[in-house]
């Protein structure tokens, strides 16, 4: 795996962003960047909206093992109150994410599915393929989440991945609105 801040490739040479790239050998890759968001209400239940965009030179339709290198890599977006961080499970010493970030397609009590990496561009464009960029969002999907006692709330954007294989891409904005629980809503 690795992070970085770095130039996008062309045709993108005038954008940078947050390159994370990561070799998927378990069927199960989660790579994703976190954030806290400090001075809000201690333990105080949130509503928040997440925006992304995120450049992909990955195109739709390709096959790959466990899924494809697009489609079978999904984009994530969430809040919790508590720092998402990798632990290792006792059961059979695998890292795994301290919060409910969902399964692959599925999305966790903390993660919303918003998209996949495939761009617009078709597999058989082969060696042609262009990085390009993608806007993935909450809206329409529910988040609440509470935060510490401390008044911090976390907020994250990355993927979840059933593809087998290198995957790289990289997030270039990420617009987050936080406003306060009303007490009709769930």
């Amino acid at each position: 795996m690795d992070f970085r801040h770095e130039q996008l490739p062309a045709p993108l040479w005038g954008y940078s962003g947050l390159r994370l790239t990561g070799h998927n050998r378990s069927d199960d890759l989660a790579m994703l960047i976190k954030s806290p968001i400090r001075g809000l209400q201690p333990s105080t239940v949130y509503r928040v909206e997440i925006d992304a965009e995120i450049a992909s030179n990955v195109p739709q339709g390709c096959i790959g093992v466990g899924g494809s290198p697009g489609e079978g890599v999904y984009v994530k977006l969430g809040a919790v109150g508590i720092e998402p961080n990798a632990v290792i499970d006792s059961s059979d010493n695998w890292l795994r994410l301290n919060i409910d970030y969902g399964n692959q397609s599925e999305s966790g009590a903390h993660a919303r599915v918003v998209g996949n990496l495939a761009n617009s561009q078709q597999c058989d464009a082969g060696a042609n393929v262009l990085w390009e960029l993608k806007r993935v969002s909450t809206e329409g999907q529910k988040i609440f989440a509470q935060t510490d006692e401390n008044g911090t709330l976390w907020v994250f954007a990355g993927t979840d991945s059933a593809f087998e294989g290198l995957t790289q891409y990289y997030l270039t904005t990420l617009r987050i609105r936080v406003e306060s629980k009303e007490p009709s809503l769930p």
